[in-house]
């Protein structure tokens, strides 16, 4: 199951501070994170497209139907922290365009880099992606639930580097 329902390519290619995803260095459970939180994010940009129950759904096919519903909710608090402490958007890629989905943008970047450096006990790594994130905000409620996030998700390969 993938969490992109669209059959259309774009030929979108990476701007600045971008990159392609295929060359982002996160395991399998922080990718799936990166694929929740565009649903949340695409939820936020068009309400009417309900993309927080596909979000949920798709946390439940990737973690399980009990701990798939917990991650999605832990991240939905991450995110509502980071949009509380952000004065400006947070851009993310489309999740249903196959071309957009693909690119991996700055603040994406910097959600997933801190997701996984939390996971690998890297929390100064973390704290400063968060920081840039929150635009030098108060990052107390972002810390909070990103470790939250982390004490729920499955254990990181160990010898992965970022």
């Amino acid at each position: 199951m993938k969490a992109s329902r669209a059959s259309s390519f774009c030929d979108r290619v990476p701007r600045k501070n971008e990159q392609l995803l295929r060359d982002a260095r996160f395991d399998d459970h922080e990718l799936a994170c990166l694929d929740v939180s565009r649903l949340f994010f695409s939820t936020f940009a068009t309400p009417d497209t309900h993309n927080w129950v596909r979000a949920i759904e798709f946390s439940e096919y990737v973690f399980d139907h009990k701990q798939g519903a917990v991650l999605a909710t832990l991240l939905m608090k991450l995110i509502q922290a980071i949009r509380s402490s952000r004065t400006s958007v947070f851009v993310f890629s489309n999740p249903d365009c196959p071309g957009c989905s693909r690119i991996l943008t700055e603040h994406e970047r910097r959600l997933i880099l801190a997701i996984a450096s939390a996971r690998r006990r890297r929390q100064e790594r973390a704290r400063i992606e968060m920081m840039m994130l929150c635009e030098g905000n108060d990052t107390g409620a972002v810390m909070l639930w990103l470790n939250e996030l982390c004490l729920a998700l499955p254990k990181p390969c160990p010898a992965r580097n970022l």
